[in-house]
């Protein structure tokens, strides 16, 4: 059996077909996705958000987390909070080969185990 060593210096590192910095307040095709409920990604102070959709009033709440109902807020501590952002197609002819990106999250307090914060990646077939 025989080993290549893909990271030598002969071989090139491939090309990325997009890159997206979000930099400059444009989400470059992605959006967010319109079953969301209640919250959606947002363009603030330089930093891509997570926020609460505007509610009938015209107002948004926090910027990181959705209000919470009175009610939910005696009977959980820890609730979920979803929000897709959809990128622009890719043909199947280039295909998704790898996806890099650098992310923090931040709650705006301490975490613990069970609040903590997490992020999912899925490929959607079409």
């Amino acid at each position: 059996m025989v080993f290549a060593n893909v990271a030598s210096a002969s071989v090139a590192p491939p090309k990325p077909i997009a890159v997206c910095t979000f930099d400059d307040g444009e989400f470059c095709g992605w959006k967010n996705d319109a079953n969301t409920q209640n919250s959606e990604w947002t363009w603030e102070q330089s930093a891509l958000c997570l926020s609460t959709k505007a509610r009938q009033t015209g107002k948004k709440g926090s910027f990181w987390i959705p209000s919470l109902r009175s009610s939910e807020k005696r009977t959980s501590s820890n609730v979920d909070i979803n929000a897709r952002l959809w990128s622009p197609s890719v043909p199947g002819a280039i295909g998704m080969k790898c996806l890099s990106f650098v992310f923090s999250i931040h709650l705006g307090r301490r975490a613990n185990v069970q609040s903590s914060a997490s992020l999912a990646l899925l490929q959607r077939q079409e």
